[in-house]
């Protein structure tokens, strides 16, 4: 039995998240038998623990990357004694460890370093977490002599940054067993900053990985929505989003936030009138998120455009209800076209070969690097959109897509090909290092 650990937070309610989790998992089916721990912050423990079930085990402790705090309304600013606190702790931990060993456990009794100690392999890099901080990660796994793992990473740092930080990426680059990133961008970053070129490799996000829920759970799904099952309807789904960078950047002249979500409503209002008028689709709305705060739940958004409709809203189910990221992917894969602001929600959508198209600004480089330019699939910007121009382009896709679907299944596969590649990359580079200890 290999082990596992994560000690960056994946909260649960983000099902983006879960499936880059869930992704993860089906990778580590390739490495071997494998038992994986995950971190969660005390804020997020119930729900995590709720969602993770048996699969994984959730611990919680120190929370080093302090993201419930950067999650709050007003994160409380941060100084040189929470470093002490987090990172700081880490690294004493570490020493402490490597000269008492077990001892060093009754010492700081923290589950998220007995995890660390007791592992076989620390994984690292998730989503957009990869970054400065994972130097200290870095360190602490070199002190133990632990095996580090970074795989799926993404950063959105743009130029060289100060020697120390470039010294400090050299370092987790040649001390990392893999360090696998999933978008151009990314590895440029990093590569300029004087990582190894060697090995930082690119591969597709693990999120490709996840499995769809089976047929009939999604029939189950559709019965429970009261969303049409038959040949005759096409389904449409649609993933907008409440706060992250879309919603930031998006009509990026207005600065209140109020009035930029009374903006957002109203533009996807138009967009639905057209599509109502030019399809003859049935539209889901297809919550993503809904959590772990209040402002990254996607049925507010969704429900207020639907309360805005003036017509069309026998053709529009509301999912409000919360389900698995197999089944989300399982609906997409039932769907015969998904417009979404959620990186994550499209990804799931491009996996199962299912025509899309994203709804993003300018400054969401994650969504341009891997839905655009590795995916190949379109891309609008929302800084200061147009709605006739928007909509014409919208209904070209969704005339288009089932000659798109049939290059989607082939353009698909070969990304989870690409996938499984890394898989396999890691399973090697794991047993070498378990090897040499």
């Amino acid at each position: 039995m290999i082990k596992i650990v994560i000690p960056e937070p994946i909260p649960s309610l983000n099902k983006g998240e879960i499936a880059i989790l869930e992704g993860l998992s089906e990778a580590h089916k390739i490495v071997g038998d494998v038992s994986l721990s995950v971190y969660s912050p005390k804020e997020w423990l119930k729900d995590d623990k709720r969602n993770y079930e048996d699969r994984y085990k959730v611990v919680t402790g120190v929370d080093l990357f302090d993201l419930a705090n950067n999650f709050l309304e007003k994160p409380l600013p941060r100084g040189r004694l929470h470093f002490l606190q987090t990172w700081g702790k880490l690294l004493a931990f570490a020493f402490v460890s490597r000269i008492l060993g077990k001892t060093a456990l009754k010492l700081f009794h923290d589950d998220l370093f007995t995890e660390i100690f007791n592992c076989d392999l620390i994984q690292a890099g998730h989503d957009g977490m990869l970054g400065y901080d994972h130097f200290f990660l870095a360190l602490a796994a070199c002190i133990m002599n632990k095996p580090l793992a970074f795989y799926g990473g993404g950063n959105d740092g743009k130029g060289r940054r100060p020697l120390k930080t470039r010294l400090f990426f050299r370092f987790m680059a040649n001390y990392a067993i893999t360090f696998f990133v999933r978008d151009e961008n990314t590895r440029k970053f990093f590569v300029d900053n004087d990582a190894n070129p060697q090995k930082v490799r690119l591969f597709p996000d693990p999120a490709v990985l996840v499995k769809p829920a089976p047929e009939l759970r999604i029939k189950e799904i559709l019965k429970a929505e009261s969303i049409p099952d038959n040949e005759k309807t096409p389904l449409y789904g649609l993933i907008p989003v409440t706060g992250g960078i879309v919603f930031d950047e998006s009509f990026s002249h207005e600065k209140d936030l109020k009035k930029k979500h009374k903006l957002r409503v109203d533009f996807w209002v138009e967009i639905m009138k057209r599509l109502l008028e030019k399809t003859n689709a049935h539209f889901v709305f297809l919550p993503h998120c809904i959590g772990p705060v209040a402002k990254n739940d996607d049925r507010i958004v969704s429900r207020d455009i639907y309360n805005a409709m003036p017509f069309g809203k026998e053709r529009m189910s509301l999912i409000e209800k919360e389900y698995s990221i197999h089944d989300l992917k399982g609906l997409q894969k039932r769907f015969d076209f998904v417009l979404g602001e959620r990186t994550h929600g499209l990804i799931g959508a491009f996996s199962v070969a299912t025509p899309l198209f994203a709804l993003t600004v300018k400054e969401d480089i994650r969504m341009h690097y891997i839905i655009n330019q590795m995916f190949k699939q379109g891309v609008y910007n929302l800084n200061n959109p147009d709605i006739e121009t928007l909509s014409k382009i919208l209904i070209d896709e969704w005339n288009n897509r089932k000659s798109k679907k049939e290059e989607l299944i082939k353009l698909s596969q070969e990304i989870h090909n690409e996938a499984y590649r890394a898989a396999g990359l890691l399973k090697e580079a794991v047993y070498q290092a378990l090897n040499k200890n």
